[in-house]
């Protein structure tokens, strides 16, 4: 039996449950042991410069999905407090590199420790998944995840849903 359109349904709302909830979640500032509030997105930038030492702000704007503005005001912030530093490549004066600064360090090893402790529960999960299972699993989530990039692109913040363009656009790239 394949998938109806009720199913469709039942996974949009579940999904936006748990985007709901992670967006609740990611609003809220933590203490990793340092004595400095974190947002998470901060944490995310010290946790993959912590995994990638000497990635640029373009690589990490990347690997995060976020501008590199974005990327760029987050590590003056982070720098401001001694999670985050830069330096300049030797041979490449032009390109600007990140590494964690001590309690940085202090704050990436306290975030690796409370991850291992709360992903207990989706790896239990993930262990008992037949490969292809997780697969599937993987599979759906970057088509989401693609499909969140075309939405993006196609409706700009502000503007209103012309469906007879999107039919009229899918109709060229068909044709």
């Amino acid at each position: 039996m394949s998938p109806s359109r009720e199913n469709l349904t039942e996974l949009r709302q579940i999904f936006f449950r748990v985007v709901n909830k992670v967006s609740h979640a990611t609003r809220r500032p933590l203490d990793y042991g340092t004595g400095d509030l974190l947002h998470p997105s901060q944490m995310h930038v010290i946790e993959r410069v912590g995994e990638s030492p000497g990635i640029s702000i373009t690589e990490l704007a990347r690997v995060l999905g976020i501008t590199k503005g974005a990327v760029s005001q987050t590590v003056k912030k982070l720098e401001e407090m001694g999670m985050v530093a830069r330096y300049k490549q030797e041979n490449n004066a032009k390109n600007v590199l990140l590494k964690l600064g001590k309690k940085g360090e202090k704050t990436f090893e306290a975030h690796h420790e409370w991850h291992q402790t709360h992903d207990e529960y989706f790896l239990r999960r993930l262990q008992q998944m037949p490969q292809s299972q997780y697969e599937a699993v993987l599979a759906f989530l970057l088509d989401a995840e693609a499909s969140a990039d075309l939405y993006l692109d196609e409706v700009p913040c502000g503007e209103t849903v012309d469906m007879e363009a999107r039919k009229n656009r899918e109709e060229k790239k068909a044709g």
